[in-house]
């Protein structure tokens, strides 16, 4: 005769309440929230331990990778590469939004970037 079933744990978060086309990736910042991307509506997403979800930014054109500094670093498919501070504005770290193109160093395009990494020493 098999053990009978015990329900499993709880998740350490709850269920996100927001409608998401398509989810990209997650960061947990020092705090253990998390943020992630949502690639079809073109959004940010905080998710706190409790309470409820909410939208961090909305202005960038489909959000892939994420990285954390004192700010979110977001890989964008529209060939960039943004910072969205604690207020959700968003600016321009580097790229060029509809000029797909390979060229490192101080005026950098990318081709649909998918992540972002940030370094110990603060570098993109």
């Amino acid at each position: 005769m098999s053990e009978p079933l015990t329900p499993h744990q709880p998740p350490t978060y709850k269920a996100i309440p927001i409608l998401c086309g398509h989810p990209c990736a997650v960061t947990v910042d020092a705090d253990g929230i998390a943020v992630f991307s949502d690639w079809c509506n073109y959004i940010l997403v905080r998710q706190p331990h409790e309470g409820r979800s909410s939208v961090v930014s909305a202005k960038m054109k489909q959000p892939s990778g994420l990285a954390l500094d004192h700010n979110t670093i977001v890989a964008c498919d529209g060939e960039t590469i943004v910072r969205v501070d604690e207020e959700g504005v968003v600016s321009l770290v580097a790229g060029a939004d509809g000029s797909p193109g390979f060229v490192d160093g101080e005026n950098a395009l990318f081709n649909g970037p998918k992540d972002v990494v940030v370094g110990r020493d603060g570098s993109i």
